[in-house]
């Protein structure tokens, strides 16, 4: 049903609610339409939908993402490039240093060192002998 109302209707709310919800390739076309919408919200959606739908093909889409006028679509981008099984950190780190935006490179820095911060916090301790 997503896929039908996703290809339908161009209001907000229910572009964000279709795009959180979907996990298929049938309309994945649509989501890219989205990543040119005017509204940096739907933006924002559209990315995280294709990294979380995983399609090498997109990892083009994600970058671009990476030189959006809106941080949080910047910001969105980086973490599913971060996050994409296929991309390394050394790859992350690359484009971090190679891309011509000086916002794109400052998001990606920024999402890896939040990563690497994660990594090294210790796991709350958790004491099953109660």
């Amino acid at each position: 049903i997503f896929c039908y109302i996703i290809q339908h209707t161009n209001e907000q709310e229910t572009l964000i609610g279709c795009l959180r919800l979907i996990n298929s390739k049938q309309v994945s076309s649509r989501v890219r339409e989205c990543l040119k919408d005017d509204r940096w919200q739907v933006r924002m959606h559209a990315v995280q939908t294709l990294g979380r739908l995983g399609y090498q093909k997109d990892i083009k889409k994600l970058v671009q993402g990476l030189n959006d006028l809106e941080w949080w679509v910047r910001y969105r981008s980086a973490c599913a490039l971060a996050f994409d099984p296929s991309i390394t950190h050394e790859k992350i780190e690359y484009l971090s240093k190679t891309l011509p935006n000086e916002f794109a490179r400052d998001i990606l820095t920024q999402v890896l060192a939040e990563i690497r911060l994660k990594c090294l916090q210790k796991p709350p301790s958790v004491n099953l002998s109660k």
